[in-house]
């Protein structure tokens, strides 16, 4: 987020929920009390994986100094590898990533119960409650899990962080395999979110099926406002961009359209 504020450390935040605009500091951008926070077997509740993302963002900051520094940038094999973690664990860490899987949790449940039944829900219920549960009980909560929209599942960190674990190996290949471009702008200027990895829609995919990471046209993460990292075709070859409106325009927009609630940029740029 250095990359993207003023000498004063600040951003200026856009909330898409209300449409308004505020100056933030760095360390207040997108900060959610305890996101990350598990509880242990004993009962305990740890930042363990806090610290693990902050290792991994100390040892990725000179990488991405390096990107935007340097006139030739050709990152080394570890260089790459590290790099494509930082990105993957931005990919995953978000609230729309912790909302997605608690939404997939909630269609298994739903499945399970409806193959199971109101005697399967029952035994399920009294298991978890440790107690005898009623029909009526029963019937609340299958009406409940059938009910549009629902159920609502609500992830505990100790949940996310496995589902962050399970997902992460793949994504890093996905990330590392694509050929890697950068582009370094110098009149137009990049926006980041809360949520800041970029993925660019192929126009040649039927958009009811949704873009994700294997049918995305490109995956885009901005290093700071003038420097954007673009990861397109696996067959192409690696080599810089031209800084072209049309690439900072296409990251701009998805962007927006993939912000969980907050995207941010300098103070003094002009709306993205």
């Amino acid at each position: 987020l250095r990359g993207f504020a003023n000498e004063n450390q600040m951003l200026r935040q856009i909330d898409l929920q209300t449409g308004t605009y505020r100056n933030v500091s760095i360390g207040d951008a997108s900060v959610i009390k305890d996101f990350y926070t598990v509880e242990l077997e004993d009962g305990t509740r740890s930042d363990e994986w806090e610290k693990r993302f902050a290792e991994v963002e100390n040892r990725v900051a000179p990488r991405v100094r390096r990107a935007v520094r340097d006139e030739v940038w050709t990152p080394s094999a570890v260089e790459r590898q590290d790099l494509s973690t930082w990105i993957a664990l931005q990919f995953l860490r978000g609230p729309d990533h912790r909302r997605m899987a608690a939404q997939t949790a909630g269609f298994m449940m739903r499945m399970q119960v409806g193959m199971g039944g109101l005697a399967y829900l029952r035994y399920a219920m009294e298991q978890g409650l440790e107690r005898e549960v009623s029909l009526e009980e029963v019937e609340g909560a299958w009406a409940d899990i059938h009910r549009p929209g629902g159920p609502e599942i609500k992830l505990t960190g100790t949940d996310f962080m496995s589902t962050i674990t399970f997902s992460l190996a793949q994504v890093i290949e996905f990330i590392s395999a694509r050929s890697w471009h950068r582009a370094r702008f110098q009149r137009r200027t990049l926006a980041i979110n809360d949520s800041p990895v970029a993925l660019i829609p192929d126009e040649n995919h039927p958009p009811f099926l949704g873009v994700g990471l294997n049918n995305a046209a490109a995956i885009t993460i901005a290093l700071d406002r003038h420097t954007l990292l673009w990861m397109a075709d696996p067959a192409m070859a690696d080599f810089d961009f031209p800084p072209t409106v049309q690439l900072a325009r296409a990251h701009n927009r998805s962007t927006i359209f993939g912000a969980d609630r907050f995207v941010y940029t300098h103070p003094k740029d002009a709306d993205p």
